[in-house]
């Protein structure tokens, strides 16, 4: 068996952190000049968002960074936003942010910024910021860079949580609106990625009996996917 051996100045940093109580004052240094360790810390003690300043710093956090430092965030955020109800990250400036962490790689953290998209106040805005996500996915799909591994699995993965972010916050009615979600959800289809039609379904249950999104009921209930066509069973002959 392999030892690892831990730098000692660091796993004593780390646990001098660890059993200590940081103000909020020392937590929003740390994330302005800590290392990544430090950063997880900090982070993993802040019990109360209660400034612009300090949401600012989170989100700086939550994209951009190591994946343990993404994760931590994301937890602190959902838990502000969900558990303690906390308005602070209700702002449209955060929007994008939000949308560019449903394009991460750790599913943990897209499932926690899915959970707290919901309590967001300003779903148009937040739905059309998605639906442009979603434009860029199926552009780089499209455009596809070979150079990079595992592409195409890279970009339906971020798709797949982009749409199942997009059904948390439906339904958002309009013609505009509606045309816009069944233009992409038809752009999706095209994939013919059996997860992608499962979120897919979803959506367009939600809209049943709208002009238009009847071509895609009738493409989604022709489906051997049973986790796609149980959303449209009446429409079965």
């Amino acid at each position: 068996m392999k030892v690892v051996n831990l730098d000692k100045k660091i796993f004593e940093k780390a646990f001098s952190l660890c059993i200590s109580r940081l103000n909020t004052d020392e937590i929003e240094t740390i994330l302005k000049q800590g290392d990544d360790v430090e950063k997880q810390i900090a982070i993993l003690q802040l019990s109360e968002v209660e400034d612009k300043s300090m949401a600012d710093q989170l989100i700086l956090h939550l994209t951009g960074q190591d994946g343990p430092i993404r994760e931590v965030t994301a937890i602190k955020i959902r838990e502000a936003v969900i558990d303690k109800n906390n308005d602070i990250f209700d702002d449209v400036e955060y929007y994008p942010v939000f949308a560019d962490a449903l394009c991460d790689v750790n599913p943990n953290i897209c499932r926690f910024v899915v959970e707290f998209l919901p309590r967001l106040s300003y779903k148009v805005q937040l739905q059309n910021i998605i639906i442009e996500k979603i434009k860029n996915i199926f552009y780089k799909i499209n455009n596809p860079d070979k150079t990079q591994k595992n592409f195409i699995t890279v970009r339906l993965f971020n798709l797949y949580w982009c749409l199942e972010a997009l059904s948390s916050i439906m339904p958002i009615t309009g013609e505009e609106a509606e045309q816009k979600i069944a233009d992409i959800l038809q752009e999706a289809i095209k994939l013919k990625d059996y997860t992608i039609d499962e979120k897919v379904a979803k959506i367009v249950a939600g809209f049943k009996g709208k002009v238009e999104f009847k071509k895609l009921e009738q493409a989604l209930g022709k489906s051997d996917n049973f986790y796609v066509k149980r959303y449209f069973k009446e429409d079965k002959n």
